[in-house]
């Protein structure tokens, strides 16, 4: 079956034949739940109203405005600045691009981008030529980088621009980003003067002009359509109307994959194919079950998140020295540039990664494919976060798993910051093969007395943050030879009787 055919059979819409075979082309046939619902609304003739969509990560968001955008433009006569999409980090927009120059593939559209740490001089002549004409037709932009070419880029305008899309809408609002709001409408609601000096085509096909005056209404041609996007979406009218939103339709997709408009819903929802799960410990044994979970998680991809960066490190080093393959463990936070982020998820996509331990800088809108497992190292402060992280697994339908390690006292914190999430009685228990847990505990006490020297040695400039690093397994002979030395006073044969000991306890 084409993909002309179940767009047009199963949802109504007539979509450009080169944009289907691009959908198809990408293994789309169908749309989610919230797709089904917004991209007919959004291109359906007459619609201007603005939208607000609130659901779970992984349910299909990036498509729901990327597409109506490539099918509302494909048929454009002159290149214009039609489409601005804001988000807030870089690999959001690296992410969104590459949906979008999926989409517009033998299309005459062009996909821009503009975000830190890339030349600036180099970004503008990708956006504007040297006539000040755009380049593009539709931009992905952290809102910085925005602002700066705003300021300081000769052409570079929004007032053609039709749809303003704001993914993470929570995140972008709850931050000024150098009053970046208020610039966007600056630039998109232009004064007469400006009208005035259009260039000569827009008479043949024109502009999108809009006022803030008021005055020659006949020359309010297109209405600005603005998408607000978010997993937790807040629905406070002070922050709505900051960005000009007060009436916006709210659209929900909740756990169930059901969808609501404009209704008393829950606004932090979690995939429902999602298992989640709880072990309550003490802060010693936290190691030593994420090193029981992730042997029972072997070969399946598993994401780790800790409080900070900090913590990313130390653990991340503490698992590869516990690893046979110490390369299959990486970090990924903050300290990070670009184009390590990029080669990292490339890694991951490839296999050739099976452990990310990572900051909450994961957590918001990057896409790595086929995550299997979440694990809380460290119990998130806010709900926004919990959904952010869980919601790295069971994406776009598939199966995956979030486990939360809680120390003992904060379960009842847990459980009341869950309770935002219509899950009033937590998290069950996750079961621990306590007896296996055991065995682990001679390699985790000579792991960490490596981590310590490895840590110094990185403090001291005399080992890389990012070296590969691995720990030699003891064999026989090391082990008969162990037991004939006096180890009674051994610090980590101490550290070891006491954490069996421990483990025998919970049994």
């Amino acid at each position: 079956m084409s993909s002309e055919h179940w767009a047009k059979q199963e949802y109504g819409i007539d979509l450009d034949p080169e944009l289907c075979k691009n959908l198809e082309a990408t293994g789309i046939y169908s749309f989610f739940p919230i797709q089904h619902i917004t991209i007919p609304k959004i291109l359906a003739t007459g619609y201007t109203k603005d939208l607000c969509i609130n659901a779970p990560t992984g349910s299909g968001k990036t498509m729901v405005y990327c597409l109506p955008i490539v099918q509302r433009l494909v048929n454009r006569v002159f290149r214009r600045l039609r489409a601005v999409v804001i988000v807030p980090s870089r690999d959001l927009v690296v992410q969104v691009k590459k949906v979008l120059d999926g989409l517009v593939v033998n299309t005459p559209l062009t996909v821009g981008v503009a975000m830190g740490q890339s030349n600036f001089t180099s970004e503008q002549r990708l956006l504007t030529d040297a006539k000040g004409n755009s380049l593009v037709d539709i931009l992905v932009a952290t809102p910085g980088r925005l602002v700066d070419h705003l300021e300081q880029s000769p052409g570079f305008t929004l007032q053609h621009v039709q749809f303003v899309v704001v993914d993470e809408a929570d995140r972008l609002l709850n931050q000024s980003y150098q009053d970046w709001i208020t610039k966007l409408y600056n630039s998109i609601y232009v004064n007469e003067s400006s009208i005035e000096n259009l260039n000569k085509e827009d008479s043949l096909h024109p502009a999108t002009i809009r006022h803030a005056d008021g005055k020659n209404p006949h020359r309010i041609r297109v209405p600005l359509i603005r998408i607000l996007l978010s997993a937790t979406l807040t629905r406070n009218p002070r922050k709505l109307a900051a960005i000009g939103m007060p009436h916006a339709e709210l659209i929900t997709v909740n756990e169930e994959l059901n969808v609501s408009s404009d209704a008393k819903v829950n606004l932090f929802s979690t995939p429902e194919n999602l298992e989640e799960g709880m072990i309550e410990c003490e802060a010693t044994e936290k190691p030593l079950i994420l090193l029981e979970l992730l042997h029972k998680f072997d070969g399946q991809l598993t994401i780790i998140f800790t409080s900070s960066i900090n913590a990313t490190h130390r653990l991340c080093r503490l698992l590869q020295l516990h690893s046979s393959n110490p390369d299959s463990v990486r970090e990924y936070s903050s300290t990070l540039n670009q184009k390590q982020r990029s080669q990292l998820v490339q890694a991951c996509h490839k296999g050739q990664i099976k452990v990310v331990v990572c900051s909450d800088a994961m957590a918001r809108g990057m896409d790595i494919a086929h995550v299997e497992n979440v694990v809380n190292y460290d119990v998130p402060p806010y709900i926004k976060t919990y959904i952010h992280r869980v919601g790295r697994t069971a994406r776009a339908g598939r199966a995956g798993r979030a486990i939360t390690l809680v120390k003992k006292g904060q379960v009842k914190g847990l459980v009341r910051m869950l309770s935002k999430a219509n899950k009033p009685d937590g998290l069950p228990t996750y079961p621990v093969d306590t007896e296996h847990m055991q065995t682990l505990v001679p390699r985790y006490t000579e792991c960490l007395a490596s981590l310590k020297e490895i840590l110094a040695k990185e403090k001291a400039g005399q080992f890389g943050l990012t070296t590969s690093i691995s720990l030699k397994r003891k064999t026989r002979d090391d082990e008969e030879k162990n037991e004939e030395e006096d180890e009674s006073t051994d610090p980590k044969e101490l550290l070891r009787q006491k954490l069996i000991a421990h483990m025998k306890r919970r049994c």
